[in-house]
């Protein structure tokens, strides 16, 4: 089987080794690391969410342009100056960035980001960016899921479930 484990519905499974094959087959060897860049009150509650939650994930550093925010500790995780971006994620091993700032901002952060070598981005940035082929990007818009439910509940639709 593709996870390295094997069983049939006819003879059963173990489910400890299924569970432990599953997890090698979905999480790195080793974890990965995250950088998230904009500390305001998103960035903060991303970090409080995030941090400690998967060990594969490593909330590594934070980045801000604002120096009230920055050489301090937000949240559990050090802030850095923006400018610093590009040394510390070679320090760090940082490969994934969040970005969590206004969408005025978003692309050129993203290029910065890019340029630092991460090649992927969450973007909470209500914007759409241009970047290379080779960087993975998810985006995250809240307020067009705030309005799906709402126009769901509004209209008393209900998506389609999947049945087994």
């Amino acid at each position: 089987m593709a996870i390295g484990y094997t069983g049939s519905p006819q003879t059963g499974y173990e489910l400890t080794e299924l569970y432990e094959a599953i997890g090698r087959f979905m999480d790195a060897p080793a974890p990965t690391r995250v950088a998230i860049v904009g500390v305001g009150h998103l960035g903060r509650a991303v970090i409080s969410f995030l941090i400690n939650r998967r060990p594969s994930l490593v909330m590594a550093a934070a980045f801000d342009s604002d120096p009230s925010k920055t050489d301090r500790v937000q949240n559990g995780v050090p802030c850095y100056p923006i400018a610093r971006l590009k040394e510390v994620v070679a320090d760090l091993g940082i490969e994934i960035a969040i970005v969590a700032v206004p969408a005025g901002d978003a692309q050129r952060i993203c290029d910065l980001v890019v340029e630092a070598g991460i090649r992927g981005i969450l973007n909470f940035a209500p914007a759409f960016l241009q970047l290379p082929k080779d960087v993975v990007v998810e985006r995250l818009d809240v307020t067009v899921a705030l309005e799906k439910v709402a126009y769901l509940t509004r209209t008393g639709t209900r998506p389609k479930r999947k049945t087994r």
